[in-house]
């Protein structure tokens, strides 16, 4: 799995704000529970592109509002 997620979406991550483009679809939503658990764990920073795609998610105010989180 590391090897995709640091080549297949190091593609993705360099092109688009979001998984699917420039506004959140629902792939960015089914992603963002799981990769908000590996956030949580302190591993997701091992994987950059994925992070770089995690990072405008968690900023939406649906996020915040779904998980709780109020931080930055």
């Amino acid at each position: 799995m590391a090897y995709i997620a640091r080549t297949d979406i190091g593609k993705l991550a360099g092109r688009f704000r979001f998984f699917m483009g420039s506004t959140a679809s629902a792939v960015d939503y089914l992603a963002a529970k799981p990769l908000n658990n590996i956030n949580s764990m302190g591993l997701l920073s091992e994987f950059p592109n994925l992070e770089q795609l995690f990072l405008p998610i968690k900023k939406l105010p649906s996020f915040s509002q779904a998980y709780d989180d109020t931080s930055d």
